[in-house]
């Protein structure tokens, strides 16, 4: 399916070259924006989705597609046969290995573990990302897998965290201690959108008056309302702050209701502040983060979390839960506080500290902390990976 005209020599002058593995490309956004901004820094791309057609919404014309829906209902329990499909996927689609010059896993174990044989079997470096799911369910959960996940790891030319917490958690859980030179910390990217539109003045202005009033302090929260995301913690934090003396504390949930449990919750009949929205296009989200005065989403887990970022390029900061995707990216306690997914006392005294801070100046610093996360920023650090793999290649 794959036809490409000129074979890629092994050097870092030639073109990259790459075969992205990305089991989930169907399934989230994000990847148009990375394989977009790849694209834009010269990286040819060829992708392989063995979940079928990717839609319209992720597709991009600046790679080359290789779509076939691979597994069944079998292959969540035969993970030998589910590799061996995938590796067969690859190699029947056209794929070139000389006009390759790289392997992106997008995933440990579903990812990884074909772009390993694929990469052992035509000389080719390889590079692998580890996710929420590599970690809290492969890892945990398939112990007979560990010991190739283990070699992937170990041959891999770069291993991409999210954060630093993610690195002890999957080499405690595989018993591995991968070479420091070779963990590379990137996060995800956002959407352009919010680099484009910060904070105006008068939204600064208005975090000013919170420290003037007794007005409850406004924490905003954005996720899809179920267990994982853990909204029931913010609102026993606002409950807490109900007492005599204490700083009253507000929330605000966008996000989709779709569960049983999200409609319990969203029904809460109790005598605080707390308020529903349900899903908002972005321009909304944007516009109810300019009303509040901090983000909070304590997750039981989460990969990294977007909304962090996005939260932060509006100015707010953030409460987010301490081990998980965001933890570790933020060293300035002005900017955002971590806390334990059931510890509703940290959130509620993180709130009030950061939502009565100097504002207008912190605003300023959360905004312009916000640059790390620009997709273009993220493409530079993982095509410097892609270079690397190439350069131990060279002969």
């Amino acid at each position: 399916m794959t036809v490409r005209t000129q074979p890629a020599e092994r050097g870092t002058s030639q073109p990259l070259r790459v075969l992205h593995l990305a089991s989930y490309s169907p399934l989230n956004r994000m990847y148009r924006h990375l394989f977009d901004a790849l694209h834009e820094q010269g990286v040819r791309q060829t992708v392989c989705s063995p979940r079928g057609v990717v839609p319209d919404s992720i597709r991009t014309a600046n790679c080359e597609w290789i779509e076939k829906s691979i597994w069944g209902r079998r292959h969540r329990l035969l993970f030998g046969a589910k590799v061996a499909r995938y590796e067969r996927m690859v190699e029947s689609s056209g794929f070139v290995p000389d006009q390759t010059t790289v392997v992106h896993a997008h995933t440990l174990f579903s990812d990884g573990f074909a772009a390993r044989r694929v990469a052992r079997r035509y000389g080719l470096p390889y590079v692998v990302a580890v996710r929420n799911t590599d970690i809290n369910l492969f890892a945990k959960y398939f112990p007979h897998l560990r010991a190739e996940a283990r070699q992937v790891l170990l041959e891999a030319s770069a291993v991409i965290f999210l954060n630093r917490p993610y690195i002890q958690k999957l080499q405690s859980k595989l018993d591995v201690e991968i070479p420091e030179a070779r963990i590379k910390q990137i996060p995800n990217g956002i959407d352009e959108f919010w680099h484009t539109n910060p904070p105006t003045d008068l939204w600064v202005g208005s975090l000013k008056r919170i420290r003037q009033s007794d007005d409850p302090i406004k924490i905003i929260s954005i996720g899809l309302v179920d267990r994982s995301k853990n909204h029931s913690l913010l609102i026993e934090a606002v409950r807490m702050a109900t007492g005599e003396g204490e700083r009253k504390l507000s929330l605000t949930v966008i996000g989709s209701i779709d569960s049983a449990y999200g409609r319990k919750l969203a029904n809460t009949n109790e005598a605080i502040d707390i308020r529903f929205t349900g899903r908002l296009p972005k321009e909304d989200v944007r516009q109810e983060l300019s009303k509040h005065d901090v983000f909070a989403l304590v997750s039981k887990r989460e990969t990294f979390g977007l909304v962090y970022a996005e939260a932060i390029s509006q100015g707010l900061p953030v409460i987010y839960t301490r081990g998980e995707g965001f933890d570790g990216w933020i060293t300035d306690q002005d900017l955002g506080r971590a806390c334990a997914s059931d510890d509703a006392e940290c959130v509620r005294q993180s709130a009030v500290e950061l939502g009565t801070a100097d504002s207008q100046a912190l605003a300023t610093r959360r905004q312009e902390f916000s640059a790390r996360f620009k997709w273009r920023t993220v493409a530079s650090e993982i095509r410097s990976c892609y270079a690397s793999a190439l350069e131990e290649k060279v002969p």
